[in-house]
């Protein structure tokens, strides 16, 4: 029950990510679920090779008792408490030896570090579905280039604009304020994107559909 709830494998993906060794996005949650299910298959695997040795050894077979209900309770409270050894182990020693060096090769789609921009994972931070990316995009001179909902990040962070957009743009000042009680209501919502080559500024706000 404990390996088919996938909590050996939120234990592994749990110790990785607080030593960044792999990235955590909402939006990608089919990954999240994918990496669950593969370290819960690879400390289930572990714990039977254990287990299987373990009780190989004729010591500990013969301490093993006769009734029947207490050999099946020992053998349960083995199994759980050896997958949870085996995760504790895997997350903070065997795997990282793996990962990092994973790690440093630089692939445009890991599934163990998402190499995506800072503007694309600020854009796609919430689901399309539930919230709109609204867009502000000024220079370093707070001149509004462009602004509106992004309908789609491309490569590059090319951004495509439901249009077509208004004449009229927002001051500097009045995004700010936006920007602002955005983030007293929830500052995951709000987002600055800084770009020191096209010396642009990225204001992302998502709002909510129904509004």
């Amino acid at each position: 029950m404990l390996i088919t709830s996938g909590v050996p494998g939120f234990i592994v993906y749990s110790i990785l990510y607080k030593k960044v060794l792999i990235s955590e996005h909402r939006y990608n949650v089919h990954n999240k679920v994918y990496l669950i299910s593969l370290y819960t298959v690879l400390v289930f695997a572990l714990t039977l090779i254990a287990l299987s040795f373990i009780i190989s050894i004729d010591s500990i077979r013969e301490i093993i008792p006769d009734s029947q209900y207490l050999r099946l309770g020992l053998k349960l409270l083995a199994f759980f408490g050896t997958s949870l050894l085996v995760a504790v182990i895997l997350g903070f020693w065997i795997l990282p030896l793996i990962i990092k060096p994973l790690n440093k090769i630089n692939f445009n789609k890991s599934l163990f570090q998402d190499s995506k921009s800072a503007l694309s994972e600020a854009i796609t931070t919430y689901n399309f579905e539930t919230y709109t990316p609204y867009v502000y995009v000024f220079d370093f001179e707070n001149n509004n280039i462009i602004e509106g909902p992004v309908r789609y990040i491309g490569q590059d962070d090319i951004l495509q604009f439901y249009g077509p957009q208004e004449n009229e743009r927002s001051e500097f000042e009045e995004v700010v304020e936006l920007f602002n009680e955005q983030c007293d209501e929830n500052f995951e919502k709000a987002q600055i994107v800084l770009d020191s080559v096209n010396k642009l500024k990225y204001y992302v706000l998502h709002v909510d559909i129904e509004d």
